[in-house]
């Protein structure tokens, strides 16, 4: 339930049972604690992270290049939340997003177990959703091999968010570690959407993933002109060399790309 619903509902609930009040008794009588009640529900809602009026959502950009400092932010999040969580505050959960996203830009989701843990129990009792949140624990779950629990959260997440690159990234990547290359791609080309593939970072993101699933499935003319356009793009050709010491097929495509690359400079 988004928080604007928690609030609507919350000051409807009160107000019918004022009106309900003022009818049996008098609106002098039953105005003020009203007054009182929607008082205590606002501040409620700007002050509490589960109930805020709006939800201080964590963005998903995409995968980066790592660097000393965004390596010195990863560690500093991790030192932050188990200050946090020890001190029991309410800013743990926020803290666990960034952190969640921060190591799915590093490609750390192999570390993000304790994380992962964390957040699951927070959405068990927050009443909003956190689309990004949520995908990015259905990917990590998925890389730390814990594919039964991954597809639970993604169940949780409903079909309408399949056009989401995130969600879509997280699915495609749950169908490929389940060795399922044709569902993957279809998920890729969703979260795709028909946008072009060298721009964002988590366009990209997908359109490597695109890449790596067309030679699975023995399109590797296809896969290498996808390659070639990302390695042509700005920032592109660094991902590209990424495959390089991965799948010997893939890397394979990726040495031809990266040579097709050229061309276009």
């Amino acid at each position: 339930m988004s928080s604007w619903r928690t609030f609507v509902i919350g000051a409807l609930a009160i107000v019918a049972t004022s009106v309900v009040g003022g009818i049996l008794t008098s609106v002098h009588v039953v105005l003020p604690p009203m007054v009182a009640a929607l008082a205590v529900l606002i501040g409620a809602a700007l002050a509490v992270d589960y109930f805020g009026l709006q939800r201080r959502h964590v963005g998903w950009h995409g995968r980066v290049r790592p660097s000393a400092a965004s390596r010195s932010r990863l560690r500093a999040l991790e030192r932050q939340l188990r200050r946090e969580r020890q001190a029991g505050s309410f800013r743990a959960p926020t803290t666990a997003r960034t952190l969640l996203v921060a190591l799915a830009e590093h490609d750390e989701l192999r570390h993000a177990g304790e994380v992962v843990d964390f957040l699951a129990a927070d959405a068990a009792t927050r009443a909003h959703r956190d689309v990004v949140a949520d995908a990015l624990r259905v990917l990590a779950l998925a890389e730390l091999g814990r594919l039964a629990e991954a597809r639970v959260v993604d169940d949780q997440l409903g079909p309408r968010a399949g056009a989401i690159p995130v969600v879509a990234l997280a699915r495609a990547r749950l169908a490929e570690l389940a060795h399922q290359p044709a569902a993957a791609l279809a998920h890729v080309e969703r979260g795709l959407g028909g946008r072009a593939r060298r721009g964002e970072p988590a366009q990209r993101d997908l359109a490597l993933l695109r890449a790596r699933l067309l030679v699975r499935l023995g399109r590797r003319d296809d896969a290498r002109h996808e390659l070639a356009a990302i390695a042509a793009a700005a920032g592109g050709r660094d991902a590209v060399e990424g495959l390089l010491g991965g799948d010997a097929g893939v890397a394979m495509v990726a040495r031809e790309a990266l040579g097709l690359a050229t061309v276009y400079r």
